[in-house]
């Protein structure tokens, strides 16, 4: 089994070395377990796009899980910008006209997400339900988990 995916037999890191090394550090926060000091995760978040409704709720908890953690997005308002403390990333997508074009840019974000360089991270967590946040690629040493939302309800 892969160390990105997620089975009820490993949990969601899979049964993977660095899963079985993490624990939690008191503050709710994953860390890895050297023999002689413990070292906190380098996480980031991944969501396809942040405009409100319940799978943000989920991103804001991520949050306050891990607030250090940058959350990488196509495009976000300045509502939740503000209630995510700055930490959002975004890129080109965000500026116009691409934010009143964003349910019909699926291929660009597509390409934004998987052009996303998240070598440096040690934890990566993409939360999607349109599906292109899932497209990050990561390295074999970083662990990815997916929080996959409701399908896509403007598709169909």
């Amino acid at each position: 089994m892969s160390k990105h995916s997620s089975d009820a037999r490993g949990g969601a890191n899979g049964g993977t070395p660095a899963a079985r090394n993490a624990s939690e550090d008191g503050g709710g926060r994953l860390s890895r377990q050297d023999p002689h000091e413990q070292k906190r995760l380098k996480v980031a978040i991944v969501h396809d796009w942040l405009i409100g409704g319940g799978a943000e709720k989920v991103v804001e908890a991520l949050h306050q899980m891990y607030p250090d953690a940058p959350i990488y997005t196509s495009y976000c308002t300045d509502e939740w910008r503000k209630r995510l403390d700055n930490k959002v990333v975004t890129g080109f997508l965000q500026h116009r006209p691409f934010p009143r074009l964003r349910k019909y840019a699926a291929v660009l974000r597509i390409w934004w997400f998987s052009h996303l360089d998240l070598g440096e991270y040690d934890l990566v967590i993409s939360s999607s339900g349109n599906g292109e946040a899932f497209g990050v690629r990561v390295p074999d040493s970083v662990t990815h988990i997916c929080y996959c939302h409701t399908p896509t309800h403007y598709y169909w």
